[in-house]
């Protein structure tokens, strides 16, 4: 469903009053990059190029982002009643952790995690976040695998300490991130683990078993950092909590590729062939596979529309209900 947005000049200091629109039962903040990103980087930047690419989507069809609202806005039990969701997505396709000024000459429409996060912070300071009594709102943050990415590229990562100090920093950025929101007012922030970088079609095959350890280093790091961060926290009865949807292993994001196998779907050949963001008109279209409805990988690096109805549906919202951060899910037909 929509849910009324707020005046823009509404006080910080009414944000727990009641709201002057519908309040919702649950805000969703969303940080990212192009696995979250809804169609910013195409308004900012004119990618991913519209020929090939969904609504501004890095992918063939609706990213995680549009499958989690249309669900939790559906009617929900036999009374067909409706929990009121609204959604603020600040995610940028090719968005990094952290400012790195070559990334920011290159693309300089596309807002890093910390431009994102003051957005949404300047967003809760003017009254553009419905907030009350009975209301949740979460912070979504999933960034990190183009930090990652532009290190490899960069030839930086050449040795166990490099890894050790990219990892830290980025860890770093995110939960400055983190801090920045907590002292908004958000006390509910979801960190996704760093995807698997190393299955994308566009990691040569002899290098995906160390892209893969440089994953879950990244992620090892982030996991010590949430879990200082949260004891800080609980130490000062701030209230509030951090959770990092993972350990440092986080094969759940990897979805389920055996079933996925045995579906014929293609695991590790991407049906466009080209990166989204090197695609811009009037540049030669290139050729797409027949069904991309068949590929895990819709181009080199971004997964097609089935990855994310699966993430959402099945990786995602499951957490999140665990957490208490969701409604519930709805009584199957026939239950009392």
């Amino acid at each position: 469903m929509c849910v009324a947005v707020a005046p823009a000049q509404a006080k910080r200091e009414l944000r727990d009053a009641e709201p002057s629109g519908p309040r919702p039962d649950f805000v969703y903040l969303i940080v990212g990059d192009s696995l979250s990103d809804t169609g910013r980087c195409f308004a900012a930047g004119g990618v991913p190029d519209s020929r090939l690419y969904y609504d501004g989507r890095f992918s063939n069809g609706p990213v995680w982002v549009d499958v989690l609202k249309a669900n939790l806005s559906a009617p929900q039990g036999r009374q067909g009643g409706r929990k009121r969701v609204q959604f603020l997505n600040y995610a940028f396709g090719a968005a990094t952790a952290c400012p790195v000024p070559g990334h920011i000459a290159r693309y300089p429409f596309v807002q890093h995690l910390q431009a994102q996060t003051a957005a949404a912070v300047a967003d809760l300071a003017a009254g553009r976040v419905l907030r009350g009594r009975g209301t949740r709102v979460v912070a979504v943050q999933w960034v990190g695998a183009n930090d990652l990415q532009l290190a490899l590229e960069a030839g930086s990562l050449t040795d166990p300490q490099a890894v050790a100090a990219a990892a830290a920093a980025v860890a770093g950025c995110r939960l400055a991130a983190v801090q920045a929101l907590l002292a908004a007012g958000v006390r509910d922030v979801v960190l996704g683990p760093l995807p698997p970088l190393h299955l994308a079609p566009i990691v040569p095959g002899p290098l995906k078993e160390k892209v893969a350890a440089m994953v879950r280093g990244f992620n090892a790091a982030l996991a010590a950092g949430v879990g200082a961060l949260q004891a800080g926290l609980d130490g000062a009865g701030a209230g509030a909590r951090v959770a990092l949807l993972g350990d440092a292993d986080n094969a759940w994001v990897e979805g389920d590729r055996a079933g996925a196998a045995r579906d014929g779907l293609v695991l590790d050949e991407p049906c466009v062939a080209t990166d989204a963001m090197e695609l811009r008109a009037p540049t030669l279209r290139p050729p797409v596979c027949p069904d991309p409805s068949k590929h895990i990988f819709y181009d080199p690096r971004h997964p097609g529309a089935a990855y994310h109805a699966w993430f959402a549906l099945e990786g995602l919202l499951p957490r999140l209900r665990a957490l208490g951060l969701a409604p519930p899910a709805p009584p199957c037909p026939g239950d009392d």
